[in-house]
């Protein structure tokens, strides 16, 4: 693998923030959509979306690939495309009816974030 102790050496050594200045720096944040105003959302958003304008071209030409080699296997088997020409099945006849209630989990416990929360 090539893997050196001698190369990351200096790498160990870093210091890592603890906690406790994190929390520290977080304190100011807005918690809620309303502490900003609607221009800092959208500004907000407007960042998100720049920042990660790879990843959705990487994943809109993923999409367009992943249709053209089914398209390509339908065209050499047969089973595939009978397939593909049904009707999917619905998912819920297939799922069993659950008598438990589903365990009650906070956007925090879901996502390991902290002061998450859902706007309907």
């Amino acid at each position: 693998l090539g893997l050196s102790l001698d190369q990351a050496q200096h790498l160990l050594r870093r210091r890592v923030r603890p906690y406790a200045d994190h929390e520290k720096l977080l304190r100011d944040v807005p918690k809620d959509e309303s502490q900003l105003g609607e221009e800092d959302v959208q500004a907000l958003r407007s960042r998100f979306a720049y920042k990660n304008r790879f990843d959705y071209a990487l994943y809109a030409h993923a999409r367009l690939l992943a249709k053209q080699r089914l398209a390509r296997c339908a065209q050499n088997h047969q089973g595939v495309k009978a397939w593909l020409l049904q009707p999917p099945s619905s998912v819920e006849d297939d799922a069993e009816q659950s008598t438990q209630d589903p365990p009650e989990l906070s956007i925090d416990e879901m996502f390991g974030c902290n002061g998450g929360s859902v706007d309907w």
